[in-house]
């Protein structure tokens, strides 16, 4: 169950700012979807394809094979998005970060009103586990 949610809160939320895009929808199979789930929430997203017999391109919906799609373009387009801050990929952030799963639980939770003299940009909360001392994740 704890899988399952945290897929779901990915969807909802952290997908909007961060890829994962060395996951593909196959490996929810047996550890938070059945097959028949996963092929569905891979059917949600497009994908481009192709080319086809003509030479051109073309959207597709996604299958077990398909990884999960970045919300942005490109890293120039996700920095404009997010303050010039790029969000790090989210496919091995585990193994990435000193603390693994305790950083990224203390990241999560972490969150606060900011002390009294601190200064926030716009769209920024604050958060003592971030280096910077603050970051974009809404509360």
């Amino acid at each position: 169950d704890s899988i399952r949610r945290g897929y779901e809160v990915y969807k909802q939320v952290c997908a909007a700012c961060h890829g994962m895009k060395y996951v593909s929808y196959r490996e929810l199979v047996g550890v938070s979807h059945t097959e028949a789930e996963a092929k569905q929430a891979a059917s949600e997203i497009q994908v481009l394809d192709g080319p086809d017999d003509t030479g051109k391109m073309f959207l597709r919906p996604g299958k077990l094979f398909d990884r999960f799609p970045s919300p942005y373009p490109n890293e120039e387009a996700a920095r404009a998005a997010n303050n010039s801050a790029l969000p790090p990929d989210l496919s091995v952030i585990v193994l990435a970060r000193h603390g693994g799963e305790d950083y990224i639980f203390s990241l999560l939770t972490g969150y606060m009103e900011a002390p009294a003299g601190v200064v926030l940009a716009d769209g920024m909360h604050f958060n003592p586990y971030f280096v910077s001392g603050s970051g974009s994740i809404g509360m």
